[in-house]
């Protein structure tokens, strides 16, 4: 179906492990996960100043914001047109159903 023949990534090869047969930290954990342990440790520690906490939180909502429109705009439409009716419905119902239950929740909780 494909013209190209499939590479190896280059990262990913036999031999690629550092001293002592241990995998690198970067390797074991995105550094966005490795960041967010951090920052929580530090924020629960409470060397993050209150002062700081308020700008911290906006940005970090302006951030989300930014990330998910850049998911949503890096969606080749022709690609998930070509998934067919099947995998669509799937997708719709199982967001559907996670906005239910967040709806649930948050009125249960009463968060909101």
């Amino acid at each position: 179906m494909r013209d190209e023949e499939d590479k190896a990534a280059p990262h990913v090869t036999v031999g690629d492990h550092s001293a002592a047969g241990k995998l690198p930290l970067y390797k074991l954990a995105p550094w966005l996960i490795v960041g967010f342990l951090v920052l929580a440790e530090l924020r629960s520690a409470d060397v993050v100043p209150h002062v700081a906490v308020g700008p911290m939180a906006a940005v970090a909502n302006l951030l989300t914001i930014v990330s998910i429109a850049a998911l949503g705009l890096g969606t080749d439409i022709k690609v998930v047109a070509k998934a067919g009716m099947g995998v669509t419905a799937a997708v719709a119902l199982s967001l559907l159903t996670l906005g239910a239950i967040s709806i649930g929740l948050i009125r249960l909780l009463g968060i909101a």
